[in-house]
């Protein structure tokens, strides 16, 4: 039902070379190297501090706001997850790839080798290092488009949705039975 809905509005959208290209200056490729605590997202007050504490102690005692350490050095010894044995490298990353908030944090660094302060995501804290930028020239402009393709479709399934929410009427009943 949905599809045949939004037919129209998505037969509109063509992404051209140059719509393609500023998408991805907006939202290029990038690579960081983290270091990592793990949290769940629903995690008690009390582990939330804990995770807090233990990232906070790496960041102050590691001296990694001076920027002058040895960062991959840094997170093999103290990260958490598949990526520390790595220094905490998770190679290139595209925009709908990592957790919306890390990838937002990284971008914000604009220059490689420029290390974040402690950022909370949805799978637990990070401080994250921005290694690389890929050049537009180095990417496939094939991936690009349908990236910012699928961008204007989410952004029609929002308008069209809504365009219903703003039309529906909720209406609730309440009984008391004895």
């Amino acid at each position: 039902l949905l599809e045949r809905k939004l037919t129209k509005e998505l037969e509109k959208i063509h992404i051209t070379d140059e719509a393609a290209k500023a998408f991805y200056n907006k939202y290029p490729e990038i690579r960081t190297s983290h270091i990592f605590v793990a949290l769940s997202p629903d995690a008690p007050a009390n582990e939330q501090k804990q995770a807090y504490d233990k990232i906070k102690k790496i960041y102050d005692e590691q001296h990694i706001a001076d920027g002058k350490v040895v960062f991959s050095d840094i997170a093999q010894k103290f990260s958490e997850g598949p990526s520390a044995p790595k220094g905490g490298d998770i190679d290139y990353q595209i925009k709908n790839l990592p957790d919306p908030i890390y990838y937002e944090t990284a971008l914000k660094l604009k220059t490689p080798g420029k290390i974040s302060g402690i950022v909370r995501s949805h799978f637990g804290y990070h401080i994250i290092k921005l290694t690389a930028v890929k050049a537009w020239e180095d990417v496939d402009p094939k991936q690009v488009k349908l990236l910012a393709f699928e961008e204007e479709r989410a952004k029609a399934f929002e308008k069209y949705m809504a365009n219903l929410r703003s039309k529906g009427k909720v209406t609730a009943r309440y009984e008391l039975i004895k």
